[in-house]
């Protein structure tokens, strides 16, 4: 049996590992990307634009044995069960620091040997294939903070602050994310999903019109006209 370190896989709160062997998880160094090409009449090659990751899809290869008060068809009901999703969920393997948010999307080479065995290959997508922190960090009250960062992808942040007006800066970029003046409320500013709220209700209205939600680097030093909170994942490429 492996090693319970190493034979670890977590889907929506879930350690599947106790169901079976993690066999091996297969997934590409980088996700697969798209290139945004534009061709030239009369010129050799194209004219490159940009490029975009595509979904990542992550194969995990797990094996089954029966124990001496459950049979397969049990063990393999509660693997499916588990693995049962039409929303996204947090997925993890093998302990690492990346988390994907992902939903089940195959089953490839099932195979049964009688009671005593089964092999299988789960198939997960995850739409953003650019992965995340297990938590989101959080950095408390302040006007001014530098911010540091175990990686060197941008990530976006949740701002919270209790007021009438706040003005966020990103001093490396210049971008800012204000709040004009109006009555005093707890706005949450949530960069992820480009929306401002207070309480259950939008507050779009007092955003201000140039306002971008912006990207935080590693580094970057934020400041506020008034004090602020801040939450974010860390983002990853790849897993260590």
């Amino acid at each position: 049996m492996a090693n319970l370190w190493n034979n670890s896989l977590i889907f929506a709160g879930k350690e599947l590992g106790k169901l079976g062997v993690i066999e091996y998880v297969e997934r590409p160094a980088l996700p697969p990307m798209k290139i945004s090409q534009k061709e030239i009449i009369g010129r050799d090659g194209v004219l490159y634009k940009t490029k975009n990751f595509e979904p990542l899809y992550i194969t995990v290869k797990i094996r089954q044995f029966n124990n001496i008060t459950r049979n397969i068809d049990d063990i393999i009901f509660d693997l499916m069960e588990l693995v049962h999703s039409k929303t996204l969920a947090p997925l993890n393997y093998r302990n690492k620091r990346t988390w994907y948010d992902a939903v089940l999307v195959d089953i490839q080479n099932f195979e049964k040997f009688r009671n005593r065995m089964a092999y299988l290959e789960l198939v997960f997508m995850a739409p953003d294939p650019i992965a995340r922190s297990k938590d989101r960090y959080k950095v408390d009250s302040f006007t001014s903070k530098e911010i540091s960062m175990a990686t060197s992808l941008a990530t976006k942040g949740i701002f919270t602050f209790t007021g009438s007006a706040n003005k966020i800066t990103n001093m490396r970029t210049g971008e800012f994310i204000e709040m004009l003046s109006g009555s005093s409320s707890k706005f949450v500013i949530n960069c992820e999903k480009e929306v401002v709220t207070i309480g259950s209700n939008r507050a779009m209205d007092r955003l201000n019109v140039y306002s971008d939600f912006f990207e935080i680097k590693s580094g970057d030093t934020i400041k506020a006209t008034s004090p602020v909170s801040l939450e974010y994942y860390e983002r990853y490429l790849y897993d260590r």
